[in-house]
């Protein structure tokens, strides 16, 4: 399985390099990009290259089906469709200078699993509200130059992805699987000694199912969500990982609702956690949870 490390240095020439070709061929502000590529650094720092450079990435399932794929590419309406052979071409365009953060939010198709796929497209935004963003991400989970994080979810997904950008505009680095494989999580966290990682509680279940873990003292954050946590499991996370470091939240490809430190299931059991800090959380008549959030996280 492939396994690759990145610095934020050689994240960054990648990225302009990536964004330079995109721009190249043409694509301008506003326009979007789409990406069906496994994991890889190449995929990682095209999808945050192109933010950069205002091009909205639309990152997709590698894996659709034939007839999925066009409902969603119909839809998205890309200026380009970017295959591995493609994404490796871009690696390869001329250099260019790229906004502080991201200007634009990856476009991610929700499940489908209560009806069409929907995109979520927050428009472009400008570089005060890009920066008030990214430091938004960044005051929740402290990303740091000393940061190793563990990528071992899709990217295709938003919450391993955010944490991609936020560790990598930090300086920190990012070592990304090509898929989840226990076994081979196990082996990174000896090799690599992250300290930040993303899961789901199937990944939770499937690592801790191994028996003999490595040391995981490394860790600062070992964060859980995409699904309701059976408490046996996070019970299990609490007590293997180090204190204070097995965090939850709620809410990510729509937007970023909750987040839930561990003191607080303990107190809580089963809860996801608070408001995050400057929004508003609101449950109507018919049960519908609304979150009010700043300008720049609409």
């Amino acid at each position: 399985m492939r396994l690759e490390r990145v610095t934020a240095g050689a994240a960054e020439r990648l990225q302009a390099r990536i964004a330079g070709a995109l721009l190249k061929r043409g694509l301008q502000i506003g326009d979007r990009v789409a990406f069906l590529c496994p994991n890889s650094v190449e995929l990682l720092c095209g999808i945050l290259g192109a933010a950069r450079a205002g091009i909205a990435p639309v990152p997709l399932n590698p894996a659709l089906l034939d007839e999925e794929r066009t409902v969603i590419l119909d839809d998205a309406d890309p200026a380009l469709v970017v295959d591995p052979a493609d994404l490796a071409d871009l690696a390869d365009g001329p250099p260019v200078d790229l906004a502080p953060a991201p200007l634009v939010r990856p476009m991610h198709y929700t499940s489908g699993t209560t009806g069409t796929p929907k995109g979520v497209w927050s428009g472009v935004l400008d570089e005060s509200d890009a920066l008030a963003l990214q430091q938004d991400e960044s005051d929740v989970w402290a990303f740091d130059a000393g940061d190793v994080l563990l990528v071992c979810s899709p990217l295709h997904h938003s919450a391993p992805l955010r944490f991609s950008v936020g560790t990598l505009l930090a300086g920190g680095d990012v070592v990304v699987l090509e898929r989840f494989d226990a076994g081979a999580v196990a082996h990174a966290m000896a090799e690599h000694r992250p300290t930040l990682t993303f899961m789901v509680p199937a990944h939770l279940q499937r690592l801790f199912a191994l028996g003999d873990l490595p040391d995981l003292t490394s860790f600062r954050r070992l964060v859980h969500a995409g699904a309701p946590c059976p408490t046996p499991i996070k019970q299990a996370a609490l007590a293997t990982f180090p204190p204070g470091t097995v965090w939850e939240f709620y809410g990510a490809t729509e937007g970023q609702f909750t987040v839930c430190p561990p003191d607080e299931w303990l107190e809580h059991p089963g809860t996801v956690g608070r408001a995050r800090p400057r929004r508003r959380l609101e449950v109507d008549d018919d049960g519908l949870v609304w979150c009010h959030v700043p300008r720049f996280a609409r």
